[in-house]
């Protein structure tokens, strides 16, 4: 889990997020992988795919910030989607607040 020390800072990162396209690169990541992969593996190959689009074009594949974890970099908007999708309570309140929820129906 992350902490910002604003809602300016969360809402500045959800509005660079583009979650269909975030979304693209997991799936492109799956099919590579051959339809499975860790979600730590995953968060570690688009921080890596991220700054190597940085460095050539001068912006981010997802657009989404990560943070320094334990066991390697999170894309913070990344990571709420995955946690939505197994069901996690707390994730699913977050992504009711967050607009970078938009690809979770949530009712």
């Amino acid at each position: 889990m992350y902490f910002c020390s604003s809602e300016r800072t969360i809402m500045k990162e959800a509005k660079l997020f583009k979650q269909g396209i975030a979304i693209q690169a997991i799936l492109y990541i799956l099919k590579k992988m051959g339809g499975t992969c860790d979600i730590h593996k995953c968060h570690k190959i688009l921080y890596f795919a991220d700054n190597e689009h940085l460095s050539k074009y001068g912006r981010s594949i997802t657009g989404d910030a990560y943070v320094r974890m334990d066991f390697g970099p999170v894309p913070t908007c990344i990571y709420d989607l995955f946690k939505a999708v197994r069901g996690d309570r707390i994730a699913i309140s977050h992504l009711r607040w967050m607009t970078c929820a938009r690809v979770v129906s949530i009712s």
